[in-house]
């Protein structure tokens, strides 16, 4: 009987402590012991359909900061120009979260460059943007490879749109624009119609769909997927993850036996990692494999969605798309155009910058981690 009341009285203590926040911590949803806001916010997030939507509700009534609890996760949201610029300019707020979901996709392990942080990141982000650099990002090999693209997407259009056919919009496209990365990752373009590619780009959209950037359900309680594989969606992410490091380590095993004067990322991380090889530092295979994923999914979804976006718009508001192409007429003519032109072209500038308020394709940041307690407004938020 002592032994009984004894362990009732623990978990009473537990759930009290679990709904108790820090002094001077931002106000939030009433919170339910152990499972916090997450019946709350699944509720509302079944009813308005996106999680930023779910945000913006409860902003309008707990104000531009507040706190909410996912399952175990502490999370402070944040909305307006005021709030978010101060915490994007303050390098307080410069950490990335950790958590299951974070390492289950890099081998278990703080690895890539999207969701570290510290000395890794640095080191990391030097050394991509360096060797990008080198390999044309925002430069002349670049434009000549968005050229390229370009022009076969025009072509591989007008064959689909052959004697007036409708066609998808949606994923149209995908591999145009993965294509001027994977040209600088690993040197080579794939074919518009290449199966295996299409097939990754599906699974590109469906993790977006499955996960917000916080990493869902998995990383807020993440023994829900030994209860519940299936619904949890943890089955089917273990399935993507593993058919991405598939085709990944296959181009990396390639790169193995080519001639060393290889010029892409692939090849300059693994000399990295040979000239390494007694002191590695941040620098590995499984490293290499991660940031490929990174930048494999943070370089083809967003700018697809965008693209997709501009044409559906146009298509909407035919007399912005006359007045577009009047310009494009005017200035361009019959000649290929080229990113010097970007300065020529106020209206299609203007009109870009209207589709990415209108269409909002990424109306979420990446989650950030407070390395030290610190201030936001009037509250205080603790370190992570």
């Amino acid at each position: 009987m002592f032994f009984i009341v004894a362990v009732f009285s623990v978990f009473i203590i537990i759930c009290i402590l679990d709904i108790i926040t820090p002094h001077k911590y931002p106000i939030g949803p009433t919170r339910v012991p152990l499972l916090g806001n997450y019946l709350e916010i699944r509720k509302l997030r079944n009813k308005l359909g996106f999680y930023h939507l779910v945000w913006d509700e409860l902003a309008k009534c707990y104000g531009q900061v507040f706190s909410v609890k996912l399952g175990r996760i502490e999370a402070v949201v944040v909305s307006g120009y005021d709030a978010v610029r101060q915490v994007l300019c303050k390098d307080d707020f410069d950490g990335r979260p950790d958590g299951f979901f974070f390492r289950f996709r890099a081998f278990y392990k703080r690895l890539g460059i999207v969701f570290v942080d510290g000395p890794t990141w640095n080191e990391q982000r030097k050394f991509c943007m360096q060797h990008l650099r080198k390999m044309g990002f925002g430069g002349d090999l670049m434009e000549r490879i968005i050229i390229e693209e370009v022009n076969d997407i025009m072509l591989d259009i007008s064959r689909k749109c052959e004697n007036g056919k409708p066609i998808e919009v949606y994923g149209l496209f995908d591999v145009s624009v993965l294509n001027g990365l994977w040209a600088m990752l690993a040197g080579h373009r794939f074919a518009l119609n290449d199966r295996r590619l299409a097939r990754l780009m599906e699974l590109v959209h469906d993790s977006f769909r499955m996960l917000d950037m916080s990493g869902g359900i998995l990383n807020q309680m993440p023994f829900i997927r030994f209860l519940a594989p299936k619904c949890s969606g943890y089955k089917y992410l273990k399935q993507i993850i593993n058919e991405f490091y598939t085709f990944l380590k296959e181009s990396v095993e390639e790169h193995k036996y080519m001639a060393n004067d290889q010029e892409d990322f692939i090849s300059a991380f693994l000399k990295e990692i040979e000239k390494n090889k007694e002191s590695p530092g941040s620098f590995s295979e499984e490293q290499l494999l991660v940031i490929l994923l990174d930048l494999f999914l943070a370089g083809s979804e967003t700018t697809s969605s965008m693209l997709s976006f501009v044409i559906l718009l146009l298509l909407k508001h035919q007399d912005i798309q006359a007045k577009v192409h009047a310009e494009l007429d005017a200035v361009i003519g019959d000649r290929e155009i080229h990113l010097a032109d970007k300065n020529k072209l106020n209206y299609l500038e203007a009109v870009l910058m209207e589709v990415q308020r209108h269409s909002n394709v990424a109306p979420l940041a990446i989650a950030h981690r407070t390395i030290r307690k610190t201030s936001l407004q009037e509250y205080i938020i603790p370190k992570v």
